[in-house]
């Protein structure tokens, strides 16, 4: 198994720090775990999609993309909207993209100081995304779902290198359906973690869970 397992309990705690407001950041314990220092936040401003932006103490930019919060309604209509968008011959998740596109357009957020890309589930798929359209190095993503068809997980896997962390039987890294019309694939190299996860199926996506199961692989064997 070819992982950073440092860089990726980095980001899992970066994805931690994603879901809370700016002013609570410093004092969250994933705050030291994450190491990342000049943290800055950018929210839509409907407050749907956010994600914040650090350096690492060898001065990488990371940029970490929030997931959805359970009790937002629009953000599960997000996760929902599967019809896929034709761009540059790829076939792209509607909802995921214009996620994206709305944070690019509200919050200008682009490619400049970002060498490492990270987010957990629907954050993990707008990750991916803006990956590939800023030509990002690294990803390191959690829990994510498929974001769109092979033409574009081949060109992804080219250009991006990532690891695709799946908790065994998380039930949203099987979504999207792939259907007849609706060619979903998953990018980047998939590493399925905690199969001897002792939660119920919902559980395993949280970040708890995987937390869990990326610690396991710190203990030997």
């Amino acid at each position: 198994m070819n992982i950073d397992l440092p860089l990726s309990l980095q980001c899992l705690a970066a994805c931690e720090l994603s879901y809370l407001n700016i002013h609570d950041i410093p004092k969250s314990p994933f705050y030291e775990q994450s190491g990342l220092r000049e943290i800055e936040q950018f929210t839509t401003r409907d407050g749907l999609y956010s994600c914040i932006h650090g350096y690492l103490s060898d001065g990488r930019g990371m940029v970490a993309f929030r997931g959805t919060q359970p009790t937002s309604l629009l953000e599960w209509m997000t996760d929902l909207d599967a019809e896929m968008l034709s761009i540059s011959g790829c076939d792209i998740h509607r909802g995921f993209y214009e996620a994206l596109l709305q944070l690019e357009i509200d919050c200008g957020i682009h490619a400049h100081d970002v060498n490492i890309v990270t987010g957990h589930s629907l954050g993990a798929a707008i990750g991916e995304i803006y990956a590939m359209t800023w030509s990002i190095d690294t990803a390191i993503t959690f829990g994510s779902p498929k974001p769109a068809n092979a033409v574009f997980a081949d060109r992804f896997d080219e250009a991006v290198t990532c690891t695709n962390y799946q908790n065994h039987g998380d039930p949203i890294c099987n979504l999207p359906l792939t259907l007849p019309g609706f060619p979903y694939e998953h990018v980047g190299n998939v590493v399925t973690i905690g199969e001897q996860c002792l939660v119920d199926e919902i559980e395993r996506h949280y970040l708890a869970a995987y937390r869990v199961s990326l610690e396991s692989l710190l203990q030997p064997v």
